[in-house]
């Protein structure tokens, strides 16, 4: 496994494309964010290992309020979500799965998901790059599991279908350049329903 997470297994090329744009300084901020927490929320994580053995570095309870998921982001998404969010509204998007934007500009869409434990994201792909960082839980999908600290990429190349894992509540930070294009018998049905 890499430090982005199972990025060899298929998602390779957008994440190492994203992590040279990153060290170019090219990124709009929403994505340098992203990149930067993954880099924070790796190094915490190895430093933790050396210090001890036996412990969790993310705990699993489920997170409800600003304070705790504050405890859970790494400094550079502290000071992002905090220059542009007050208050956590989450928004049921589908049954098991919540979104709370926090920003959007020209560039990108930034907002977390939340998604109870075994649930599946419909199928989609993308019309620009997405950036996903775990935050808490993890997921898997036809490319690999992404736990707490990894980041996946992916772009209009990748058909995936996220599942958060059946032993806790993921949430996730997302960065999107356009919004995801649902794959899929369910997916075109809400596409043409909705106009999205």
């Amino acid at each position: 496994m890499s430090d982005s997470g199972p990025s060899e297994a298929g998602s390779g090329r957008p994440t190492q494309t994203l992590l040279a744009a990153y060290a170019a300084g090219t990124l709009s901020e929403p994505f340098a964010v992203l990149v930067a927490s993954h880099l924070q929320m790796r190094a915490d994580s190895r430093a933790y290992a050396v210090s001890t053995s036996n412990r969790e570095r993310w705990p699993r309870q489920p997170l409800r309020g600003v304070d705790q998921m504050i405890a859970f982001m790494p400094l550079a998404l502290r000071s992002y979500v905090g220059r542009h969010l007050g208050a956590l509204e989450w928004r049921t998007i589908l049954p098991g799965l919540q979104q709370c934007r926090i920003a959007r500009d020209a560039h990108a869409e930034a907002s977390f998901l939340r998604c109870r434990p075994g649930k599946a994201i419909p199928a989609h792909t993308h019309a620009g790059r997405e950036a996903v960082l775990v935050l808490q839980g993890g997921f898997h999908d036809a490319n690999g599991h992404y736990g707490p600290g990894d980041m996946a990429v992916a772009d209009g190349t990748i058909n995936h279908r996220p599942v958060a894992d059946r032993t806790g509540e993921c949430i996730i930070f997302v960065v999107l350049e356009a919004p995801v294009r649902l794959t899929g018998r369910f997916g075109r049905l809400v596409q043409r329903m909705f106009g999205a």
